[in-house]
């Protein structure tokens, strides 16, 4: 019985050996999958991650909003004044600036919309991605 016992153990140690070096060699692709992936999406961005430049951008956007709403202030207190003094001349002015500023503002908004649809398509991409590496090596 010792024999067989000892035989069974010797069986169950070279199959977990086998084991451990499959599983090696499955960590040793999913290492190098992951060093590929990185090197990929440094190379898309360059330095940044992907969630910096978003960040980045919504900044970018807020500080054009802040611009917008100083701009908007400042064309506000502008009416004020030449709604006072200059009459129908006045009125023409404001109503080019009005064109001017409402176009500034839809193209602000197309920006954020695109920004926004890049930012979602970007992580979709990244994702699936991701998910076929990791289908691929297991």
């Amino acid at each position: 019985m010792r024999l067989t016992n000892a035989a069974v153990s010797a069986q169950r140690l070279k199959a977990r050996r086998k084991e451990l070096d499959h599983l090696r060699a499955i960590q040793g692709g999913n290492k190098a999958v992951v060093e590929n992936l990185e090197q990929f999406v440094g190379a898309q961005l360059g330095d940044h991650k992907y969630e910096d430049v978003i960040k980045e951008n919504i900044i970018g956007i807020q500080e054009d909003y802040k611009g917008c709403k100083e701009d908007l202030e400042k064309a506000e207190e502008d009416l004020k004044s030449q709604l006072e003094g200059d009459g129908f001349a006045g009125m023409q002015k404001v109503r080019e600036e009005s064109v001017v500023f409402e176009e500034t503002l839809r193209a602000a908004a197309d920006i954020a919309s695109r920004l926004e649809r890049s930012s979602q398509a970007l992580h979709a991409s990244f994702s699936r991605q991701l998910k076929d590496i990791v289908r691929i090596h297991h």
